[in-house]
Parts: C-alpha cells; structure tokens; sequence
C-alpha cells in the first residue's frame, strides 16, 4: 500500500509541476464548487462481511481547480452509510449473533486529465485521500440462561488510493465511476469499493 501511495503521489506531484512549467500557469484557479450523490458496492470479502451486499448511499461535496485546459484538480468530501452485516453461529446450547454497521468520512484530491482521443467529455482521475472508518457493533450471545448483548463503536483513519472515469454531459452535470483502495479495523484489513457518482456543478 505504501508503495502505491508514493507512486500515485509522486503521479500527481509531477502533473501538476509539469503542468505549471508548460503552461507557465501560477497558482490554479478555482472554476467552482458543486455536489455528489451515488451508489457504492463493497468488492471483496472482508468489507462485504462486515457491511453486507447491499448498494449503499454515498453523499459530497468537490471544488474544482484549473490549471490549465483540460486538467484539473479536485478536492472532494464523500460520505457513506454502508447496510448492516450480520453473522452467527450456533454451537453448544449458544447462541451468538454480530451485527456490523459501517459509515466512511472521505477526505482527499483528485486530479483530472481529460483525453483528447476519447473526446472532450471523458476523463480520468486518480486520487489520494484518507478515510476515516466507524463501525458500531453488538455482539449477541444467547442461551437457554438467558441474553447478554455489548455492543460499542470503533474508528480509524486510513489512506486510500484511487481511479475514476468520468464523462461531463454539459458544465453542470457530470457521472463518474470509481475505484477506491484502502484498509481499515485493528488487523488493517484491505476494502475494495465501487461507486457509481453523479456530480452537479455550480
């Protein structure tokens, strides 16, 4: 992981030095702010288990900065709320049932390159950010006895790597797929997610 944040920053430290040398640009101009709404999937089994197979909500904010035609950077916000995961078991008279609810705070940058040879509409973007996972959990453990049910929440902040696609209908309205690469929990576990964005610029 930490190999491909340094690669994925040094990318994005070279785009954007080469682009202020070639276009003898000073500081980038910010072109505008806008907002997000999408669907994101779990790839994998270690987030999948923990949130579920469930689409789930995603919600932000962007404000974007030219530097020059045809690039541009982005810092974003994203929010999402994950569905609920449960797993149980059943062994010697004892019950025990884990329900796992996740919600991620994004925060980061992307930096858009549009390709002439794909048509002005279309871009791509890789990105860094850092995520900051929660997880509420109960732990349900029931016998013939009786019910005992702790429950409590954990967060942790972790770096993410990134590559969308996008495609721009018009200067309002934008859809972007994206890849999102991260780890999260005590075991630093890898997650793998998937979303589906439609974005709206002001």
């Amino acid at each position: 992981m930490r190999i491909w944040t340094f690669i994925t920053g040094a990318t994005l430290a070279w785009a954007l030095l080469g682009t202020t040398a070639a276009w003898g640009l000073g500081p980038p101009d910010p072109s505008g702010w806008g907002v997000q709404a999408g669907i994101s999937g779990a790839l994998g089994s270690d987030l999948s288990t923990t949130v579920g197979s469930n689409l789930n909500l995603t919600l932000g904010g962007h404000r974007d900065w030219t530097f020059a035609p045809g690039q541009t950077l982005r810092s974003r916000l994203d929010l999402a709320w994950y569905g609920v995961g449960t797993q149980s078991a059943t062994s010697g008279g004892l019950t025990q049932e884990i329900r796992t609810r996740v919600k991620s705070e994004s925060l980061g940058a992307d930096y858009l390159l549009h390709m002439p040879w794909l048509g002005e509409r279309w871009s791509v973007a890789p990105g860094l950010a850092w995520i900051r996972w929660t997880v509420d959990s109960s732990n349900r453990l029931e016998r013939t006895t009786g019910r005992f049910a702790p429950s409590g929440a954990s967060s942790w902040t972790r770096q993410a790597l990134s590559l969308a696609g996008t495609y721009r209908w018009d200067r309002q309205r934008e859809a972007e797929l994206r890849l999102v690469a991260s780890h999260y929990g005590y075991e630093n576990l890898p997650t793998r997610t998937m979303t589906l964005n439609f974005l709206w610029h002001f």
